[in-house]
């Protein structure tokens, strides 16, 4: 007599071959995303690196690091204020060379308070790795930033300013009392300063060599408070001199984590989610991965623009 359908076992046995593909199948299919995903988050970083000598060579400077922190974006009337004259951080001030114009020009809402409110909350997705987090905006969840920044739109990617910030203002180089509020322009010696305190540079005050000299970097993140308020993902990408923005080279590389007591919310850090180092922008466009376990002598060399301090990191 001729069996219709399966046994129990039969059944039982396919389950399990199904559950054994599946468990072998699985850690190839996050490989493959995380490969895909550490492409676009490098993708990301040379747009932002072409945005930036862009800028460069349209105003002749760098952009600065803006104003403080929670900074209101500058304007003359419908249009924006640019280099040592915009409050509005390096991301800001980088739009308009990265197909973002109208977004730099307010949406064209009316007035300035308006163009300001439409510009903090909107996400933009070239600042965002894919590999850390998918939405480009979260709600800020401390009461006291209800009212500044009740919508974050962040960025994982922060500017760097030096290798010799001074650690004489709060004793630990990491102190949240020393920087950002209180820069000493004596000691800053990287790419983004704030326009208080000397303002942008020049791409021919770079003496260090542009390939060994970095700009820009993803930032450091405690996974704990992903999504909500922490306090260097708290002011969004268009943020001044702050955390959310601007980190120190120097310091060794952080891998994002959710136990690592040293990151504390990822304060100075460059780091990232993936898994050998963080993808770096260097002045001369090329993208290179700073490893997690890099040397104190090639992330000193690669902080400074005039200390003659030259290391290769291929």
């Amino acid at each position: 007599m001729k069996k219709n359908g399966f046994t129990l076992i039969e059944l039982l046995v396919t389950i399990f071959i199904i559950a054994i593909l599946i468990g072998l199948l699985l850690p190839a299919v996050q490989k493959v995303r995380e490969f895909a995903n550490g492409i676009s988050c490098r993708n990301n970083i040379k747009q932002i690196g072409l945005a930036w000598l862009l800028h460069e060579n349209t105003h002749e400077f760098f952009p600065s690091a803006g104003g403080r922190r929670f900074p209101t974006i500058d304007f003359d009337g419908d249009t924006p204020r640019t280099v040592n004259k915009q409050n509005g951080g390096w991301a800001y001030q980088i739009l308009p060379f990265m197909e973002q114009e109208n977004l730099w020009l307010g949406g064209g809402t009316p007035d300035a308070v308006s163009k300001n409110e439409l510009i903090k909350r909107t996400g933009v997705k070239t600042f965002i790795c894919p590999s850390r987090r998918s939405s480009s905006t979260h709600i800020n969840t401390l009461s006291s930033l209800q009212k500044v920044v009740p919508i974050c739109a962040p960025t994982d990617y922060a500017a760097n300013v030096g290798n010799t910030y001074s650690p004489l203002i709060g004793g630990n180089p990491t102190s949240e009392f020393m920087w950002p509020w209180h820069p000493d322009p004596m000691y800053m010696n990287g790419v983004s300063r704030p326009i208080y305190n000397g303002g942008a540079i020049q791409l021919k005050s770079v003496f260090d060599g542009l390939g060994f000299t970095l700009v820009i970097g993803e930032k450091a993140i405690d996974l704990r408070y992903l999504g909500e308020y922490q306090h260097d993902d708290d002011s969004g990408w268009h943020d001044g001199w702050d955390w959310d923005t601007n980190r120190i080279p120097n310091l060794k590389p952080q891998k994002d984590t959710v136990s690592n007591p040293a990151l504390r919310f990822g304060k100075l850090y460059f780091g990232s989610s993936h898994a050998v180092g963080y993808p770096a922008l260097f002045a001369d466009g090329s993208v290179k991965v700073i490893n997690y376990e890099s040397s104190t002598k090639v992330l000193n060399a690669i902080g400074g623009i005039n200390d003659s301090l030259v290391e290769n990191i291929d």
